[in-house]
This record gives C-alpha cells, structure tokens and sequence, in this order.
C-alpha cells in the first residue's frame, strides 16, 4: 500500500490515470472479503488509512503528484531528495553512528566524526572525478564528457535500457510510436523495484508477538523461512526480492504507455526529435523512446545546457559567459536537435505501416488507459 501510494506521487501521469486509480485504491480498501488480498488488513486499520488518503493524501494531490505540476516545471526527477535520504539512513544504519541511548555529546561527537569522513570521501572522490577518464571505448560511447557525471549517468540509463527492450511501429514519414516491450521484459520494469533498505521491513519486536500466538512447531518453520529470506542478515535475498515484487505487480495497477516520436522541421530548415513523454520537459535530457530511434550514444545535442560542466564552472563567474549561458538557456526547442546522420538512419529505419509489433499491441494505450499484467488483483 505504502508503494502504491508512491505511485501516485511518481508515476501515473494524468489526472485520468490518478482518478482511476485512487477509486481503484478506495475499492481494494473497502474490500471486506480479504482472502485474495496480499496480506490481510483489519477494518479498523482500513478506515484509518482511508481517512488519511481522504482528508491529508489526495486534498494536497496539487503538491504531492508529479501529474499535477506544470508540465514546464523542470523538476530533475530526485536530484534534491534522494542523496540526503540515502545519507540519513546510512547514518541510522551505521555502527559508527549514534544510538537511541548516547548521551546528547556522545551523539554530538559521533556526527562529528562521520561528517569529517564523508567530507575526506567526498574530496577524494572529486579529485578522482577531475582527473579520471572513461577507459573502456564501451563507457566513452554511452557518455559526453561535457556532460556532469550526473547527467552522464542518467543520459546512459536512458541510452542503454532502450536496447531490444523497446518496440517502435513507423505510422507516416516522420511520425512513430514507441512502446516498451511489457511481455517479454515486464521482470526488468524499473517502476516496481524498491531500494535495498525499503526491503528491510523485519521489525523483531512485531515477530515476537506474532511468534508468541503460535505453536512451537509453527514458530520454528517460521523462523527457519525468515532465516532463508533474509540470509541471516541485513539484505533480503533474491528469493524475498522476488516474492515482494510479484505481491507488488499483483496489487497495484501499473498501466501501459504508447509514445508519439516525431520529427519536427524547424524555420532554419533543421529537424529536431521530440517525444510525447515528459523526460526532456521534466529532466532536460533525451528519453529511451528517443535513443530507440537514434540507435546511437549520447551526444552534446541530447540534454539542456545547464548539464554541461562550463555552465557550473562559469554561471555567475564571468559576465560574458553567463549572458551567453543565460541566452542558451532561454532556447525553448520543442525536442532534442538531429545531425542529417540521423535523419537519415531514422528514415531508413522501417517502411511507413510496418514495426516491430503489429498495430493493435501500440493502439490499445492511445488515448486510452491499458493495464499491465496478466496475473494481477484487477
């Protein structure tokens, strides 16, 4: 439930795709007949947590969902929230770190220290990054050295799980969709997944208790299956993994996505990409859709200027420079610009009509809302 409601903060993309859901939502937790739920919850904790998606969750939709924002509200995806959360958690995790018992100046003291270690890490790492270069021709060909690591990685991501995983059907000369392949790599979707501490939810004190309503014999086979899930450790298995992102994909309603990519000709006579998606919008860089077009790596042309490494080193240093970052920033090109090269090996990619799927799997989730999955709760 805790990840369906982050569904709605990060990946339904319409207000149509949160009205259907949420009333989905609502229905799952009115459902009385518990039995082909994924674990069962009491009416007492339902209505609780109905009251807080009614009265708290969705009457603040407007600055929760990602649907809700202006569409030319850059948002860098996670940029802002994620290393801090990460940092946090290492700390709590960390043996080196404060516990509930330390005195206020033992706590004082052990913050101190990690904060002077990671500030070492951090200046090692920077004056690796300076120096280093990418060695294997492979990285070269997925990075531009313009580019911040940052952008690079995300850039890359983009670039590379595009390969054979995205389908594409050519429906006039400079019109195609794009469209991930659900049923073949469906266990790669990246939606679901949940990081290595969010997989961490064995609480010993709430196993005590349930231990205790058992019998001896059932407590033993239970902690056996705990033991073999967890690896008498810290980080879940494969198996527990497994077991959590099927419940998931069982429980929430994932929906699929067909992209319009087009080539648009501008007034200069060139030609620029642009995808029905919301990643060059919302990240200020090239999408997958894209790159299954491209069949290329990165280049200079695929991200907005405020990634390059000049634009951190020189905004606000030097006038000049900032005045020229400041007009090219101001550029608003609808899409990503493309060299001839690859106007040409777009065109020649598949015949007008013809795709790598026939046009009814690209048609159902056009202008309509499609759901993912066989074997699920709906």
């Amino acid at each position: 439930l805790e990840r369906w409601l982050w569904y709605f903060i990060k990946e339904y993309e319409s207000s149509d795709e949160v009205q259907l859901c949420m009333a989905l939502l609502k229905a799952y937790l009115n459902d009385d007949n518990q039995s082909s739920h994924i674990g069962e919850v009491d009416e007492k904790d339902r209505k609780i947590i109905l009251e807080f998606i009614t009265t708290s969750f969705n009457a603040r939709s407007h600055k929760l969902f990602e649907s809700e924002f202006d569409d030319d509200c850059m948002d860098l995806g996670n940029t802002t929230t994620s290393a801090s959360e990460g940092y946090h958690r290492g700390i709590k995790n960390s043996v080196h770190g404060p516990k509930p018992d330390d005195h206020m100046h033992v706590t004082a003291k052990k913050l101190v220290k990690m904060a002077e270690s990671k500030q070492s890490d951090k200046s090692q790492k920077a004056s690796f990054d300076a120096n280093a270069t990418f060695a294997k021709k492979k990285d070269r060909h997925e990075t531009v050295k313009e580019f911040s690591n940052f952008a690079n990685d995300k850039i890359s991501d983009q670039y590379k799980g595009c390969q054979e995983k995205f389908l594409q059907y050519r429906i006039s000369e400079d019109k195609f969709f794009v469209k991930f392949d659900y049923a073949k790599y469906e266990d790669d979707a990246k939606d679901i997944r949940l990081d290595v501490d969010e997989y961490n939810t064995f609480h010993e004190e709430e196993s005590t208790v349930k231990d205790e309503e058992l019998s001896d014999d059932n407590t033993k086979k239970l902690k056996e299956l705990r033991e073999k899930l967890h690896s008498e450790g810290n980080a879940p298995t494969l198996e527990y993994r497994r077991m959590l992102d099927e419940s998931m994909k069982y429980v929430i309603p994932r929906l699929e996505h067909t992209r319009v990519v087009e080539l648009v000709p501008l007034p200069d006579g060139s030609r620029v990409l642009v995808c029905s998606c919301r990643t060059l919008k919302k990240r200020g860089h090239a999408c997958w859709h894209m790159y299954t077009l491209l069949r290329r790596g990165p280049t200079l042309n695929d991200a907005h200027v405020r990634w390059q490494n000049h634009y951190f080193e020189d905004y606000g240093c030097d006038e000049e420079l900032t005045n020229a970052y400041m007009d090219l920033r101001s550029i608003e090109l609808p899409g990503i610009l493309l060299t001839d090269a690859d106007v040409a090996r777009i065109k020649s990619s598949m015949p007008v009509g013809s795709g790598d799927r026939d046009w009814d799997y690209f048609e159902r989730s056009i202008g309509k809302m499609c759901l993912r999955g066989n074997n699920t709760f709906w």
